[in-house]
């Protein structure tokens, strides 16, 4: 599993009509056992989400939740929590 994907990674997703859709109509994205998720791929999924929702704000405006303990698992490809990364704050 990757946490950073470039900018033409994420345009080559974006080419992906039924992906755009799928994001411009969620209003909320549920997260569960955040804590195994880098703040990298937080990032990753933020830009996503402000290119498909086209709007500025965190997440493209969209609400997340985040559930899970982050002492029970760490992260899966680094030790870069979720909670220590720009994004988050």
């Amino acid at each position: 599993m990757r946490d950073i994907l470039s900018d033409d990674e994420i345009d080559t997703l974006l080419e992906r009509e039924y992906l755009v859709k799928r994001f411009q109509k969620t209003q909320i994205l549920i997260i569960d056992e955040i804590s195994m998720l880098s703040g990298d791929f937080l990032d990753s999924l933020h830009r996503i989400l402000k290119q498909t929702k086209k709007s500025d704000f965190p997440f493209g405006g969209m609400q997340m939740v985040f559930v899970g303990d982050f002492f029970q698992l760490p992260p899966v490809a680094s030790e870069d929590f979720a909670f220590s990364h720009e994004v988050w704050k």
